[in-house]
Parts: structure tokens; sequence; C-alpha cells
């Protein structure tokens, strides 16, 4: 069973999937956060069922035959594990683009024959014919205390729950600027002390 340990406003979760072959116990971590304005017992209660139904998933992964194929593991993830950690349009841009830009190249790869130097390869051709974008990441989460989440989303214009995306993951350009124009930070000069910025693949 899963470990489910409440940090702040949201639910660690860890699944311990066994031992690799080095002795070393497997482990798999996502977090959780329930929706807000629900006490702490029904939160509890929610972050339990959702554990229960990652793990379930996530068990799956861990028993992949690396003689599967990359597209075996693509249809696996975004039919089975991605509709529960990945919102709709998400899921519908991030499976375009790997459709687009990586499927071509892998597909029928198995998983046991993909290779780091395949990997850079893949992205070097991306780098060629311009098919990345600049992202930013928060260089520290900390940077937004003090601020109330909903006024600074509302004074940038973006939604409340884009930010929080933004403190766990990445954001594009346009996003960045409108935070840091909120924030009083204009992203050309400011952006070291706030943003890390980093390519990523997108639609041609």
């Amino acid at each position: 069973m899963a470990s489910i340990r409440k940090r702040g406003d949201t639910y660690t979760i860890t699944a311990y999937m066994g031992y690799d072959e080095q002795g070393r116990q497997r482990k798999k971590t996502t977090t959780y956060r329930p929706p807000d304005g629900v006490t702490d017992g029904k939160a509890e209660k929610l972050a339990r069922q959702y554990a229960a139904v990652w793990e379930e998933k996530i068990r799956g992964y861990v028993a992949l035959d690396e003689n599967r194929t990359f597209a075996e593991l693509e249809k696996w993830y975004y039919e089975t594990v991605a509709p529960s950690v990945l919102k709709p349009q998400t899921l519908k841009n991030y499976r375009g683009e790997i459709e687009r830009h990586v499927m071509p190249v892998l597909e029928r790869e198995k998983l046991k024959n993909i290779t780091p130097p395949m990997l850079d390869s893949l992205f070097a051709d991306l780098l060629r014919n311009g098919n990345v974008e600049t992202h930013y990441r928060l260089k520290d989460k900390s940077l937004l205390d003090g601020y109330n989440r909903q006024a600074l989303a509302d004074k940038a214009g973006i939604e409340k729950s884009t930010l929080y995306n933004l403190m766990r993951g990445s954001t594009r350009r346009e996003t960045a600027e409108k935070l840091a124009a909120a924030m009083g930070m204009p992203l050309d000069r400011l952006s070291p002390s706030l943003f890390h910025g980093h390519k990523n693949a997108q639609k041609s």
C-alpha cells in the first residue's frame, strides 16, 4: 500500500515497487492536491482514493516488458495513466506533440533498445528544425511567498490553476511574462532572478 504524507495543502504519495537488480528499493512518488474548501477529513479520504488508483496504474508501468515497443508504452501511458494526472487539454497537447515529433523516430523501437545517444539525436534534430521553444520554470517557489495566489493570478490575467501548475512545472514565455509583470519584474531584464529558461519541443 502506498504511503501518504500531508505537506501543507498537498499530500505526497509514495508507492514502493520492490527492489531492482542491485538490491535498491524502487519507488514512485506523486503529489495530490485536494479541491479547495473540503474538510481535512474529506481531503485525506480523497487523497487515499487517489493513491489507490494511482498505485494500481503505476504498478502496471513498472511491470512493462522491456520488449514492448515505444508505441505500446505511449498508448498505455496516455490511455491508462495520463487521464488521472493530466487535464484533458494538456493530455491532448502532449500526446499530439509526442505523435508528431517522437513517434516517427521511436514508434517501432523496443524499450530495451532505446539508448541515450538515440534520444540525444532526436533532440538535436528538433533543435535543427526549429521545433523547440523556451519554457520557464520558477527558480524557487518561495519567490511567491507573501502573495495571495488568486490576487496574483487575477493581476497577471491567468488562471489560478495555471499558477499552481507553474509552481509544479514550467510554462511558456507568454505566461512567464504576465506573471513577471504582475510581480513588478520585467521578464527580459529580471528573469535570471525569477525563472530558469529551458528548451521544450513545440508544435510545427
